[in-house]
């Protein structure tokens, strides 16, 4: 049976968005608690004969959410597939470098939004650390970040 991941969407903005107490405060009141659910996974090969793996998560105010991982043969073509792929972006709304636990750069990461079929504009967040690429996809920047925050904690540390 899937994980349940309980997390407060405002503690998480609050703390990377607001520059004072009192904006955290603020924002607290701005958005509910929520909880995610695993929904599912796949895994298999790229085209390029990378290794991948997709999950879902549904969360308990009814956004669906995919975490895809890509592990591949060198840190630059994890780079290269994440510039691929920002290539289709409409736009890109941040841009950050991250770091492992001992000040090393280990890769990017950039929230970009892409047109689809479905909507005109879809956030996602997109990072590189070492050779694996990494995409939270979801209709919801708030819940692609509460997401990211809490399954990949350990790994994000970034620096504009």
């Amino acid at each position: 049976m899937g994980h349940l991941i309980a997390f407060t969407l405002s503690v998480l903005l609050a703390l990377m968005n607001a520059p004072n107490d009192q904006s955290r405060s603020m924002e607290k009141k701005a958005v509910p608690d929520v909880e995610f659910a695993h929904s599912g996974a796949i895994e298999g090969l790229t085209a390029d004969g990378f290794e991948f793996s997709t999950e879902g998560y549904k969360s308990s105010d009814g956004i669906s959410l995919s975490v895809t991982r890509i592990r591949c043969q060198t840190a630059e073509t994890a780079e290269r597939l994440m510039t691929q792929t920002l290539d289709n972006a409409k736009s890109v709304i941040r841009r950050d470098k991250l770091f492992d636990e001992n000040g090393k750069q280990v890769g990017r990461r950039v929230i970009a939004s892409f047109e689809t079929q479905k909507a005109s504009s879809t956030p996602a967040i997109l990072w590189t650390n070492n050779n694996t690429f990494f995409k939270i996809d979801s209709p919801s920047i708030d819940h692609s970040l509460l997401l990211e925050e809490n399954l990949f904690h350990n790994i994000i540390r970034r620096e504009n």
